[in-house]
């Protein structure tokens, strides 16, 4: 996202000021088109994008677009999902058990600062089983396949929010098995889904956001069987 820092913005009104006092001898109104500059107005349009008259539809959009393809820059993603967040606190939905369910793609994380790293670098796939109380973490790095199984240890309906611990790690390397181990006990974890898709998603695309109690938000990509 684009924005002009306060020095810029004092060099560009000089500039303009000068050409004032008849460098250039400008018109108001080319004053105003350059006041106007896209680099100047960039935040305003991101805003009103996300705030839709107070909908979600326009950062809904920013983050279909960002899981699909990862071309939305990490600061427009965070934002986004921040709005998100905020309205469906303001305007509580209840999300049956079955909608989170099934295999996600992790696309994005705020757990981390570093911008360049918030898009997940690696294919990262989460599948949940309310009802078996399986949860597993699959990461894909080359020939190696990294599984982290666990189980969950409940799911709150009225606030989608589902605690799980992770418990055994197994490596394989082209699909063979080269390693596994139980994990120590650790505490359990919990992910608040905030925001689902319907089941019919928007031309195929399906997200869900969630907030980890270990810190961050995180954007998922429902992902074929």
């Amino acid at each position: 996202m684009l924005s002009l820092k306060t020095g810029h913005r004092a060099c560009l009104r000089g500039r303009v000021a000068r050409t004032e006092k008849g460098l250039l001898g400008l018109s108001s109104h080319r004053h105003r088109q350059l006041l106007a500059h896209p680099l100047a107005s960039s935040q305003q349009k991101v805003d009103r994008e996300l705030t839709d008259n107070g909908g979600i539809s326009g950062a809904l959009q920013v983050l279909r677009k960002a899981a699909t393809r990862k071309s939305v820059a990490p600061r427009e993603v965070e934002e986004a999902m921040a709005h998100v967040e905020k309205h469906q606190q303001q305007h509580e939905q209840i999300k049956q058990a079955s909608s989170i369910d099934g295999k996600w793609r992790l696309v994005f994380s705020t757990s981390t600062k570093l911008r360049m790293f918030q898009y997940i670098p690696v294919k990262e796939d989460v599948r949940i089983d309310v009802q078996a109380k399986k949860i597993s973490l699959e990461s894909v790095l080359g020939p190696f396949d990294f599984l982290i199984n666990g189980e969950v240890c409940s799911f709150t309906e009225a606030t989608c929010a589902l605690e799980f611990q992770f418990k055994e790690v197994q490596v394989f390397m082209s699909r063979n098995k080269v390693w596994a181990k139980e994990r120590p006990p650790t505490p359990a974890k919990t992910y608040t889904f905030f925001y689902v898709d319907p089941e019919e998603g928007t031309n195929n695309t399906i997200i869900s956001i969630a907030r980890s109690s270990a810190g961050g938000m995180s954007l998922l990509l429902r992902n074929p069987e």
